[in-house]
């Protein structure tokens, strides 16, 4: 038993070591911690890249009077460029335009009834509609009578190179911006050169 102690006592006290046990010790959590860093930057970066997509995508539509397929095309291609995303991008571009019978002055947003003009989308995503736009309720603004929200929706799936407690996330973003010229608003061009425009008009202001 006193040799025991006295082993035991030695171990405690020693201060002898090796520096390949040591670092075959280490080595395997330093490498986990390493990997953990890179992809929780890696996927702040991601989120940030499709924030900043969105906005650039929303910043040139709001610029234009009408858009067509091809446009829509280009933005997704764009949007595509912009994130670099391995996995199948999302874009959804809608008008809204306040309706006639709702009190759009009222600073309560719950009393607001929004209009979808036209919605149109690229990639894995669902429409908007009169029927779910109040889904979004909650992210948009009150705006008056006679105006319009354009609404880019964008989604992308990040997979990290690396299984480090995080597995494929879904990143969604919106940006909500009103058109650039007056009055404000975008039509939607058919392929049959036909427009959607809201408050009854039949071609974009000029």
């Amino acid at each position: 038993m006193r040799q025991l102690l006295r082993h035991v006592r030695f171990f405690t006290r020693s201060t002898r070591a090796s520096v390949s046990v040591e670092a075959i010790l280490m080595f395997p959590m330093l490498a986990l911690a390493m990997m953990s860093t890179y992809i929780y930057f890696d996927a702040y970066r991601a989120q940030n890249t499709n924030l900043k997509a969105v906005y650039t995508v929303a910043d040139a539509i709001s610029r234009e009077s009408s858009i067509n397929p091809s446009y829509l095309d280009t933005m997704y291609d764009l949007l595509n460029f912009l994130t670099h995303s391995n996995h199948p991008t999302r874009l959804r571009v809608t008008l809204v335009q306040c309706a006639e019978t709702a009190e759009c002055l009222d600073a309560d947003s719950t009393t607001m009834v929004y209009d979808v003009v036209w919605s149109r989308v690229r990639g894995n995503i669902d429409r908007l509609t009169d029927a779910n736009i109040n889904e979004l309720r909650d992210r948009l603004p009150v705006f008056p009578k006679g105006d319009t929200l354009l609404i880019v929706d964008t989604g992308m799936a990040y997979e990290p190179i690396f299984r480090v407690g995080i597995g494929v996330i879904s990143m969604e973003q919106m940006a909500v911006i009103r058109a650039r010229y007056i009055p404000p608003y975008i039509c939607w061009q058919r392929n049959d050169d036909s427009y959607i425009c809201p408050f009854g008009e039949d071609e974009p202001a000029t």
